[in-house]
C-alpha cells in the first residue's frame, strides 16, 4: 500500500470515529434539570386547559417545552400522579410524596409535554415544588 491509501484510511477512521463520538454525545449528553431550572409563568389548571382547549396549535408553540408552575385543587391522584382541576395531569419525580388531600390547592411546576385531545387534560412531566397554599 502506498502512502496515499493510508492517508485516505486514516482519514475514514478518523471520521468514522467522530461520527459516532458526536452520535454518542446527542444521544447520551446531559438531559435537563427541570427541578432546578426557574418557572417561566405562573397560571391556574384552568387557564392552562383553556388555552390547549380554545387554540391548541397556538398553546402548543406557546407552552410546550416550558417550565411553569400551574395551580389547582387535587381532584385525583394515582402512584407518582396528580390531577388538578381535572384538567391537568402532572407526573411527579420520584422523590417528591403524595400526601395531600383531595381538593387540597397544590403548586406544582414541571415542563409542559403536550395535550391530550382524548381525556382533554394538559400534561405535564418532572413536576417537583409541591407546596400547600
Amino acid at each position: 500500500m502506498n502512502w496515499k491509501k493510508h492517508t485516505l484510511l486514516i482519514a475514514i477512521i478518523a471520521m468514522i470515529f467522530l461520527i459516532a463520538l458526536y452520535a454518542k454525545q446527542y444521544l447520551y449528553g446531559a438531559h435537563r434539570d427541570i427541578a432546578s431550572e426557574e418557572a417561566t409563568l405562573e397560571l391556574s389548571a384552568q387557564a392552562l386547559a383553556t388555552e390547549f382547549i380554545t387554540n391548541q396549535e397556538e398553546a402548543s408553540k406557546t407552552f410546550l417545552d416550558k417550565v411553569i408552575t400551574v395551580y389547582g385543587k387535587k381532584t385525583a391522584q394515582e402512584s407518582m400522579s396528580i390531577v388538578l382541576a381535572d384538567q391537568v395531569q402532572a407526573n411527579l419525580l420520584n422523590d417528591h410524596p403524595i400526601d395531600f388531600s383531595m381538593g387540597e390547592v397544590l403548586y406544582l411546576k414541571g415542563r409542559i409535554i403536550g395535550y391530550d385531545e382524548l381525556l382533554e387534560m394538559v400534561k405535564i412531566d418532572q413536576a417537583t415544588q409541591i407546596i400547600k397554599k
